[in-house]
């Protein structure tokens, strides 16, 4: 609806009493990019209550930066290459499965199978644990289920953030089962003390964070292990499953860039410059895939997170185009909204077109990409995400060729905090070259 709203209106569209969502030229350097107040819908984020704060539900720019500055070296890209290995073997297990899978001849539902990759990556990212979703084959005690549920839950709270602590507090809801945060909360704490409780030499986030615990108690309390843990799972698997489920739909639907990603990969493999799961290093080399991919156009055209990122005007107002705004005015960029304006991304922006980072204007596009938010709010674990989906992709499609059960048919998607994509059955055979 926020998308179909500038068609015929323009720049600035007035989605509340008191919050207007821009896209004018400027609007993501005025906007995102400098130091404002994030919204109060972020603190709709602090699971389980208020006291559990994390730089995403963190609304004040100062305290966001001292909670970031104790976690940030979490997130680096060193860490995962250190971490590759625990990695691969969740894409082992992937591929083992849908090895097995593709000798049955049936649809399988994909999606699931993406969904349960991507938690079992951020569990070993996080905890050193595998919670074992790819190799039972199944959302183990509907872990995945709650946090689906988590995430309407959050995106309604977001514009009644006043009835969050309420919620969440209340002892009938918790009688009755209906506290969201539960089941997935119960769910981190439990690996979370199991890790604490582990003396191995593993290093991962939640050794990492402990240790700064340790070392900085007063900046980091024991309880904000628990809720960045809890942050990540939930926030890391979920984008990263939509991430996977809009690159693989996409391509499915687009058979001539289905065919160069192939000829990429056989091209490669054949020089020997994959191993058995394609490592990050590998996958980077991999061009066409990367602009499928990684930052570029599966992103672009499907972000994970459809909500507008909603900032405050400060005290002394924010003129943006010809609009003086005043201060406590709620102003916010969608992504969906900003990546598919012709005025950024090209006449075709509304086309999937990986081929558009191959042209001049490449880099100007790049500066219109918010995916993961930009500015002191940007996501911390985008590289992250764009080595696990490079490695991920770059294996499934080198191994296995995919057919869409119903390829006229359009996929079914809900916008929650994150977007959940569903009915996209598929037909999975061993690719004839391994």
């Amino acid at each position: 609806m926020e998308i179909m709203a500038y068609i015929p209106i323009g720049d600035f569209v007035r989605i509340s009493h008191q919050e207007v969502s821009c896209s004018h030229p400027d609007s993501i350097k005025a906007i995102l990019a400098p130091p404002h107040r994030k919204a109060n819908w972020y603190q709709a984020l602090a699971v389980p209550d208020k006291f559990h704060q994390t730089p995403m539900s963190e609304c004040d720019p100062k305290r966001h930066r001292e909670r970031s500055s104790i976690t940030a070296s979490s997130y680096t890209l060193s860490y995962l290459i250190q971490s590759e290995g625990r990695v691969d073997k969740c894409i082992q297990e992937l591929q083992q499965q849908l090895m097995r899978l593709s000798k049955t001849g049936n649809a399988i539902h994909f999606d699931h199978w993406l969904n349960y990759v991507a938690f079992d990556i951020i569990g070993e990212l996080t905890f050193s644990k595998n919670f074992g979703f790819v190799r039972e084959g199944a959302d183990i005690d509907n872990s995945i289920g709650s946090m689906r549920f988590l995430m309407i839950y959050q995106a309604i709270m977001g514009y009644m953030y006043w009835l969050h602590p309420f919620i969440l507090h209340s002892p009938l809801a918790g009688y009755f089962g209906l506290k969201p945060h539960a089941h997935i909360f119960h769910t981190v704490s439990a690996a979370v003390q199991e890790r604490k409780d582990d003396k191995s030499s593993n290093v991962d986030m939640v050794s990492q964070w402990v240790a700064n615990h340790k070392k900085w108690p007063t900046r980091m309390e024991e309880r904000e292990i628990l809720a960045v843990s809890g942050m990540t799972t939930i926030a890391g698997s979920e984008t990263m499953t939509g991430a996977l489920e809009s690159f693989f739909y996409f391509v499915l639907k687009n058979p001539a860039c289905m065919s160069k990603l192939k000829e990429e990969l056989k091209e490669a493999r054949l020089a020997g410059k994959l191993s058995s799961i394609v490592k990050h290093e590998e996958a980077k080399q991999l061009q066409y895939l990367q602009a499928c991919v990684s930052i570029k156009e599966s992103l672009r055209y499907f972000a994970p997170v459809p909500f507008g990122l909603p900032r405050v005007v400060p005290e002394d107002g924010l003129k943006l185009g010809d609009n003086f705004f005043e201060p406590g005015t709620i102003l916010s960029v969608n992504p969906f909204i900003i990546q598919r304006d012709s005025r950024y991304f090209g006449h075709d922006a509304d086309v999937f077109r990986p081929e558009r980072w191959f042209r001049a204007e490449a880099t100007e596009y790049e500066k219109y990409l918010i995916t993961f938010g930009i500015g002191y709010n940007g996501c911390p674990g985008k590289q992250f995400a764009f080595a696990e989906i490079g490695k991920i992709t770059a294996t499934v499609l080198r191994d296995f060729d995919f057919e869409l059960e119903h390829p006229d048919a359009e996929w079914d998607h809900r916008s929650h905090f994150t977007i959940a994509q569903q009915n996209w059955p598929v037909r999975i055979r061993l690719a004839i070259e391994v």
